[in-house]
Parts: structure tokens; sequence; C-alpha cells
């Protein structure tokens, strides 16, 4: 869990939203070392904050599953910014 609060504190960081901000609740969590290392939360960045997989069960048809390392997070936002100018380009074609 420690590793993702570091790597949502990156993205809230980087990207200066407060929809990546990481919940007090991860905070509290890591701070109080309730997980231990062989535990696993699932969380999903939506662009509305951060969610658990079961409160966005059904909602994506598309997923993106990655390791909790900053650099699968950085590759994933790098492609994700690759994606999104090829669909500016494509509609500015159209």
């Amino acid at each position: 869990l420690d590793v993702r609060l570091k790597i949502a504190e990156y993205l809230h960081q980087e990207l200066g939203s407060e929809s990546f901000k990481p919940p007090q609740l991860m905070r509290d969590m890591v701070e109080a070392g309730k997980l231990g290392p062989d535990s696993s939360v699932v969380l999903c960045i939506t662009g509305n904050g951060l969610k658990t997989r079961e409160v966005l069960e059904g909602t994506y048809d598309v997923h993106e599953a990655i390791q909790p390392t900053l650099s699968d997070v950085v590759g994933l936002m790098d492609s994700l910014k690759d994606k999104n100018s090829q669909k500016v380009e494509e509609a500015a074609w159209a």
C-alpha cells in the first residue's frame, strides 16, 4: 500500500489535480502499518479520484492493469498522452 500511496502522490503532484490526491484513509493505513507486505488493495485512477475495483465494476469496458511501481505508472501516463494526441489529430482531419 505504501507504493500505491507514493504513486498517488506522484500523480497528484505531476498532474496538479485534486482528483489524484491520495485519500486520507490510505495515508492513515500506511502510517499505522495496517497492511502487510503480502496484502494488496486495488485502486483505480478514474480522473475523478481513486476508487476501489468493486465500486467501478461494470463501469468501464477497457482497463489497464499495471504493477504498483512508479515506472509503470509513468509509462501508462505516457501511453495515455500518446493516445489522446492521436485522437486530437484524427479529429482535426475529420
